[in-house]
Formats: structure tokens, sequence, C-alpha cells
């Protein structure tokens, strides 16, 4: 029982931050935004900047890719069986991201000075509340 609340947990998180991403980070206004956001929050030089929008580019294509991979089910519609089997990929994809984050700080490390690469997650979960919160924002104007 305990498996199956955690799959639920993590399926449902999975899900949503899946579903806001897809919309998000193939908005051409999006991608323009996170850019200016990093470089105000990473303080990236020029040639610093260069070097990271490339690879970081690189690191969100896999990443969707990754995602792509994982297409959650209804857990309520499944037998213990395949919810236990989701449970098992759903832990597998969080091993896969934790490599791919691994793989990439690494490579971000060799083009940017630590501190900088130790604030890129902080930065990306920063910028993903600035998004939502403005298209709250939004949707409260236009409902007055």
């Amino acid at each position: 029982m305990k498996k199956l609340v955690v799959f639920l947990i993590l399926s449902i998180s999975i899900s949503l931050a899946s579903f806001a991403q897809r919309h998000l980070e193939n908005n051409p206004r999006v991608q323009k935004m996170r850019k200016e956001f990093y470089e105000k929050e990473l303080q990236l030089t020029d040639a610093e900047s260069k070097a990271f929008w490339p690879l970081f580019e690189e690191y969100k294509k896999e990443e969707r890719a990754l995602r792509k991979k994982y297409k959650p089910v209804d857990i309520a519609a499944v037998p213990d069986e395949e919810a236990e089997k989701e449970l098992t990929k759903s832990i597998e994809l969080e091993k896969k991201r934790t490599a791919l984050k691994e793989k990439y700080l690494n490579k971000f490390s060799e083009v940017l000075p630590v501190r900088k690469v130790a604030l890129i997650e902080p930065t990306e979960r920063k910028f993903k509340k600035s998004v939502l919160k403005k298209i709250r924002q939004n949707r409260q104007r236009r409902n007055r």
C-alpha cells in the first residue's frame, strides 16, 4: 500500500510537471524570458553565455526525450501488478534523470564557474515559478 501511495504522488507530480513543461518549453516567448532570466540570475558574461546556451539546449532536449519515454497511466484503473511495474518505471526514470543531471553538470562546469553551475537548478525553479505567476496574473486580468 505504501508503494502505491508513493507511486501515485510521483506519477501526479511528474504528469503535472511534464504537461506544463511541454507547453512552455516550445514557446519562443518563454525561451526568450528564460534566457533573460538566467542571464540576470547567473550573471553570465558574453563568453559564458555563448558556451552555456548550446549545452543547456542540448540538456533540455535530452530531458524532454527522457520524459517522452515515460507515459503515466491511471493507477486507479490498473491491477496491483501493473501499478508495481509503473512504480518501477517511475524509479528508473528518476535514476535516468539523475544521471542526465550529473552528465550535464559536469559539462556546465567546463564552461562556467562552479558557483554558477550550482545555481542552475535553483534558477530553473525560480524561473518556472515566475512564469506560472505571470500566467496566473494574466488569467486573473482576463477574468475581471
